[in-house]
């Protein structure tokens, strides 16, 4: 059991880590912006560069902050009925719905890593020179869908000791 206890640990402190690190692309996003704004109201020019920046940051952000929003368990839930169940109760209703979330993080990561085949060996980059590289969002995309499925299973482990036991699971 300590293993294991150890092993989710380590998953949290993962997941933790990569949502912090990748908060610090809020700082590029809004300096994109604020780039883009200021050509455009002080140049008069326009720039795809700012906004072809921030998208593919904000990616990023999302990608490897998901794992970490999940270990809190911040994500968006339909709670009408659900806050008002037990922790017991509740575990069982996630583990069932647990079924979905494999399905779904198995296709993405699927999909993400036959993406990342394609980029990774020609290392894409935009059409024009200072449009921000193409290949970082799918080379990177799996290792966060990753980091997320195995955040998944740790609350699944988690879910799964609550529902046996009746006890919350460390």
């Amino acid at each position: 059991m300590r293993v294991l206890t150890a092993f989710l640990r380590v998953i949290d402190a993962t997941s933790e880590w990569a949502g912090k690190i990748a908060s610090f692309g809020i700082i590029i996003i809004i300096a994109s912006i604020i780039y883009s704004i200021i050509l455009r109201a002080v140049f008069n020019q326009g720039s795809a560069w700012g906004l072809m920046t921030s998208g593919r940051v904000f990616f990023v952000y999302v990608v490897f902050g998901a794992a970490w929003v999940h270990r809190l368990g911040e994500h968006v839930n339909m709670d009408i009925l659900y806050r008002h169940f037990s922790p017991r109760t509740r575990s069982i209703v996630d583990l069932i719905t647990f079924v979905s979330f494999l399905i779904f993080m198995v296709v993405m990561l699927y999909v993400a890593l036959e993406e990342a085949a394609m980029f990774a060996p020609r290392l894409r980059f935009s059409p024009w020179l200072f449009w921000p590289p193409r290949w970082p969002n799918p080379v990177l995309a799996p290792v966060g869908i990753g980091l997320l499925l195995l955040q998944g299973l740790a609350k699944f482990v988690r879910d799964f000791y609550t529902a046996v036991t009746g006890r919350e699971a460390a």
